[in-house]
């Protein structure tokens, strides 16, 4: 996905997690805010953008399992940050958080049924979804 209102952006590769943090905090340095991050063929993509406005300011989160990933998220959302983007490899989960764009909710399932179920639920309450993430983990 592109978009033309950027005002500069990057995108690195890395194959290990420790390396990827090394490199998030060279952009970050750099004033690139974390914008999306994807594990493809055992390789972390990490995304950069300059002033993004959703996702300035908030950080990330790499948690061993869904509690620390719900617990974390939870202290993001009492700050005033929301989860703006999650991938699950290497049996972590990664968040990254963002300024507030007017409120968001995630939703878990151990089923395509129990998917549509919760998006409708959600779609309900006024959410639209706007991003899926596949993940081999006990929901519990």
């Amino acid at each position: 996905m592109f978009v033309d209102d950027s005002s500069g952006n990057a995108f690195d590769t890395e194959e290990d997690l420790a390396a990827l943090k090394e490199q998030i905090q060279v952009r970050w340095d750099e004033n690139y805010d974390l914008v999306d991050l994807d594990y493809v063929d055992d390789q972390w993509i990490a995304v950069f953008d300059k002033n993004f406005p959703q996702n300035s300011g908030g950080g990330y989160n790499i948690a061993d399992d869904l509690t620390g990933f719900t617990e974390f998220t939870q202290e993001m959302w009492d700050k005033g940050y929301c989860l703006s983007n999650i991938e699950y490899a290497e049996d972590r989960w990664i968040s990254v958080y963002g300024n507030d764009f007017g409120g968001g909710a995630y939703s878990t399932s151990d089923s395509l049924t129990g998917f549509k179920s919760a998006v409708n639920s959600r779609r309900r309450d006024g959410f639209d979804l706007i991003a899926v993430e596949y993940a081999q983990d006990n929901l519990g």
